[in-house]
């Protein structure tokens, strides 16, 4: 494979899908409050699992995406069937990403812009970066990385001085089922990373991508914890829970005597920014995964059929305010913890057992 990634691009790309999880910090908090992080520490579990399974299968088929590997342990048909899941898996997080931005941009920052002329621009900026291909998208992330998580330093350090820490009050006063169930939205969306399947294959120094993706992840999950803890500390938990983006409300509270005020912009575009990085990514794994399902159609063709998918579902099958949290929890959190760990988990065994086959069989051969 002529495309290369780097560590460093790799480690900037995994950060920003985990710390860029728009409207869902909030959804936790209203379910478990103050225990929020009990679920982040279960999602954190959950994802490590996941990464490990991918590195292992990463490194016995060199060089090979999810996709090229999975009709090897699964053979032809099963395979193909493992990749039209995981490809329409990419698509539906495209789908909910694009769905997110366009409820963001037309309920907090231009609501009286249609919902479509978001989507339109979003999808041919996507559409272009996918075509242009894996190491452009991967470039930018190593742009837009440094500037997310300034943006979340910035807010944070500026609203100090309006923590309430007795807002952190009380702690553990849920359950354990109740916990496991607050934990699917956040571990489906850690999940995500298993876009880990397709940048493993292009990674310049591969046995590095587990470490990489650990430490990424990490920084992602300590970003918005934090950034949580703030919301609690700053709004409570009763406004917090009620707000749909939090870390954009706590923008507008920072006030530097009188002179830097209002960086609910700076928030914007980073958050902006960084969901355009997210969102080309998946559209770029769909179009990989939709090649080996559609071998004679072009990268173009298949970028295209995707970005119009994606439009229609965003445009005209999106939820409501209302309906968005629902969304999230049965679509985002049922669905895609699913696909994540059912799909990547029996991939896995399947693998596992293959290869002990095949270490019975040459033990046997070699007795005889």
């Amino acid at each position: 494979m002529n495309v290369k990634i780097s560590s460093r691009q790799s480690f900037c790309t995994y950060f920003v899908i985990v710390s860029l999880s728009l409207g869902m910090p909030n959804l936790i908090i209203r379910d478990l409050g103050q225990d929020f992080w009990l679920a982040i520490l279960v999602a954190m579990v959950i994802e490590t699992m996941l990464g490990f399974f991918l590195y292992k299968m990463g490194r016995a088929y060199t060089n090979q995406t999810i996709f090229q590997y999975s009709k090897k342990i699964l053979g032809r048909t099963l395979g193909k069937v493992m990749i039209g899941i995981f490809s329409l898996y990419c698509i539906s997080v495209a789908i909910t990403l694009t769905q997110i931005l366009i409820e963001f941009f037309a309920s907090m920052v231009m609501p009286e812009t249609p919902r479509y002329v978001f989507a339109i621009v979003l999808l041919l900026v996507s559409t272009y970066a996918c075509s242009a291909g894996l190491e452009v998208i991967m470039r930018l992330s190593e742009i837009i990385a440094p500037f997310v998580l300034g943006s979340f330093l910035f807010i944070m350090l500026f609203n100090i001085g309006n923590m309430e820490f007795d807002n952190l009050r009380p702690m553990f006063q849920h359950s354990l089922e109740e916990v496991l169930r607050g934990a699917m939205l956040p571990s489906a969306w850690f999940g995500i990373c298993i876009i880990m399947g397709v940048l493993m294959a292009y990674h310049n120094n591969p046995k590095d991508m587990y470490k990489i993706k650990l430490m990424g992840v990490g920084l992602g999950i300590l970003t918005i914890t934090i950034s949580m803890f703030f919301a609690i500390m700053v709004l409570s938990v009763e406004v917090g829970s009620r707000q749909l983006y939090s870390v954009y409300i706590l923008a507008r509270f920072v006030d530097v005597g009188n002179f830097i005020q209002r960086m609910e912009a700076f928030q914007i575009v980073s958050w902006t920014a960084g969901s355009f990085l997210i969102l080309a990514l998946f559209h770029y794994a769909g179009v990989e995964g939709l090649k080996h399902i559609f071998s004679k159609k072009s990268r173009l063709f298949l970028g295209i059929s995707i970005a119009v998918i994606v439009f229609v579902f965003a445009v005209f099958i999106n939820p409501t305010t209302i309906d968005k949290a629902v969304f999230l929890k049965n679509i985002l959190g049922v669905y895609g913890l699913i696909v994540e760990i059912c799909g990547v988990f029996l991939l896995f065994i399947v693998y596992v057992l293959k290869q002990k086959f095949k270490v019975v069989k040459k033990r046997s051969s070699n007795e005889q």
